[in-house]
């Protein structure tokens, strides 16, 4: 559901646990996240767009929401 996503997640972090860890939150729930079981609320496109230095501009491409700067 969120490939681009994935994929800027892999190759920042290597991995969904490591990218999770570094969140404080259980792989399991980026997992969830990621396949669409859980939905984003804006704090988490914040969260994850400044840990992997993604613009807000550029939400709505990774995240499918538009978040104003």
């Amino acid at each position: 559901m969120f490939n681009l996503l994935r994929r800027e997640i892999i190759y920042k972090y290597g991995s969904i646990k490591s990218f999770a860890a570094s969140l404080g939150i259980s792989d399991q729930t980026v997992s969830y996240k990621l396949h669409g079981k859980l939905k984003f609320k804006e704090g988490d496109v914040r969260t994850w767009s400044a840990r992997l230095d993604l613009p807000l501009e550029k939400s709505e491409q990774f995240f499918g929401m538009k978040i104003s700067t």
